[in-house]
């Protein structure tokens, strides 16, 4: 019978052992639910924070589309004042030609005028001569009438 009670402790230690797995096994399971449990919300918290993610990203694309508008504004009203630009230019082109033939045609009037009062220095020159000459004839001529 040795062997039978040998056989029986045998027995009662593996009842022992497998009941220590049964244990080991039920506390595996619930780690198991537990970090299935922990996983879980850690997953619905990531597809939260995804879902902030693709709501950011909608408003950047959205800002990103206004830039993209202001930016074409911008190129048109840059566009309008190269216009503008250029027509001041010739404007003040304009304005130049028109000062400087100004200039030029006043300086011909002032250089005919010129040329008409030298003209009429002459004359009065001559005159003046001339009337010189008459009164002394009239001034001889009184005098001879008086004497």
């Amino acid at each position: 019978m040795e062997n039978n009670e040998i056989l029986k402790a045998i027995l009662d230690r593996f009842d022992k052992v497998d009941m220590k797995f049964d244990n080991f096994d039920k506390k595996m399971d619930q780690l198991d639910k537990k970090f299935e449990h922990r996983f879980n919300e850690v997953d619905k918290r990531f597809n939260e924070v995804n879902k902030r993610f693709n709501e950011v990203n909608k408003r950047f694309n959205e800002v990103d589309k206004r830039f993209n508008e202001v930016d074409k504004k911008f190129t048109v009203v840059d566009k309008k004042f190269n216009v503008v630009d250029k027509k001041l230019e010739e404007v003040i082109h304009r304005l130049n030609n028109i000062e400087k033939n100004q200039q030029e045609d006043i300086k011909a009037t002032l250089n005919l005028i010129n040329k008409k009062v030298d003209s009429l220095t002459y004359d009065i020159d001559y005159l003046s001569e001339k009337t010189g000459k008459h009164d002394t004839k009239i001034n001889s001529l009184e005098k001879r009438i008086q004497s």
